[in-house]
């Protein structure tokens, strides 16, 4: 079974899809959403998608099918990437009133136009990640007819489902997480019914048996929570939730990641320069509740080699930020030593340090850790 990591804004940064390859080599990792515009208009673009991983997937926001062709094809001609992925299923405001994201459900027609453009132009097939319905168009019909049209006019094969209906208004992007219930039963039908589709199970995630008769799941919230959750997943076929009174899933909130780093964010720089990102980031990025369990593979697991692996990825030259550190807050989750670790990577941040002037600080407090 094909295991992903789902896209999520401010999360998965070039940073934690860097540490989340260290830990797991054959999870398909995808990018934030960016958009046609601003891959176009932004040469910057791709210090948001990182270093080339030939399993990563570009997700990409948009309406409009020429500019979305030619953000594929100038990715194409400017770095190795090759795969790409439509989002349909974002419901935020400010994606809505651009006209994109889930509400291009509601227009199945220019979809199939973008789909067909970006094949034309840049010989790639996107694959469409969407929601199994919108409003009050939330019938199994609805949701079957979509993808019927979608794959019957173009050679789009690849379907991300979070199964869950959207809100466009009236929900915030968390209630549109949480408060529409799950439906896992439409994804599997639509897959018995078009079985010749790889269909991807999004949204809840526990265990895979949840994708029984599907080609993949993909988990979000979890691996916020947890780095190593894909390989709790593959070894014990679950996630690791402890006492399972508090199950780990797309159900958990993105604000909880960071909420203990104690660092002041006017000191802080963020990766693209806004220190507005910056505060977001900071106060995203501590960890979800910590729980006591313990990792499906945790006698197996080396930390230091890891984190020694995924501080040398970075730029050795220039000052450790806020988006270096944040992937590593959970990775001693409920283990003794992980406060003063955190603090430690925040107290760094704010030093604005080298990671190169930094780094045996940050491996001795790891076997400060290990050894407790």
């Amino acid at each position: 079974m094909i295991l992903s990591l789902a896209p999520m804004l401010k999360v998965t940064t070039p940073q934690f899809r860097s540490l989340i390859r260290i830990i797991s080599s054959d999870v398909y990792l995808f990018t934030e959403m960016l958009s046609a515009e601003y891959i176009l208009n932004n040469d910057g673009y791709q210090t948001r998608i990182g270093t080339y991983d030939p399993l990563t997937i570009i997700q990409l926001g948009g309406n409009n099918p020429k500019k979305i062709s030619l953000a594929v094809l100038k990715v194409i001609k400017q770095t190795n990437f090759r795969m790409f992925n439509l989002n349909l299923g974002c419901p935020s405001p400010k994606v809505t009133q651009g006209q994109f994201g889930a509400s291009l459900m509601l227009d199945v027609q220019l979809v199939i136009d973008i789909i067909n453009e970006v094949y034309n132009v840049a010989n790639t097939v996107l694959s469409v990640k969407c929601r199994i319905g919108v409003d009050e168009n939330d019938t199994f019909a609805f949701f079957h007819k979509f993808v019927e049209k979608v794959a019957g006019n173009t050679k789009c094969r690849d379907f991300y489902v979070h199964a869950r209906k959207c809100w466009l208004k009236g929900l915030s992007p968390k209630e549109n997480r949480n408060i529409p219930m799950l439906n896992y039963e439409f994804v599997r039908a639509l897959k018995r019914m078009m079985p010749c589709l790889k269909v991807h199970l999004n949204g809840g995630v526990k265990s895979l048996d949840d994708g029984d008769g599907l080609d993949g799941v993909m988990l979000g919230r979890a691996a916020v929570k947890n780095v190593f959750v894909f390989e709790d997943i593959r070894i014990r076929g679950k996630i690791a939730c402890g006492d399972d009174k508090s199950p780990v899933g797309e159900d958990c909130a993105c604000q909880d990641y960071l909420s203990d780093v104690n660092t002041d964010s006017a000191n802080l720089k963020t990766c693209h320069g806004t220190e507005e990102g910056e505060k977001n980031e900071v106060e995203q990025s501590d960890s979800l509740s910590s729980t006591n369990e313990s990792n499906g593979s945790e006698g197996q697991i080396d930390y230091y080699h890891i984190i020694k692996t995924y501080l040398d990825t970075l730029d050795q030259n220039k000052s450790i930020k806020s988006c270096d550190v944040v992937p590593l807050m959970n990775i001693f989750r409920g283990k003794r030593g992980t406060k003063c670790f955190k603090t430690l990577l925040s107290m760094l941040v704010g030093r604005k340090v080298a990671v190169s002037a930094c780094k045996d600080e940050i491996m001795q407090c790891v076997k400060n850790v290990l050894n407790q």
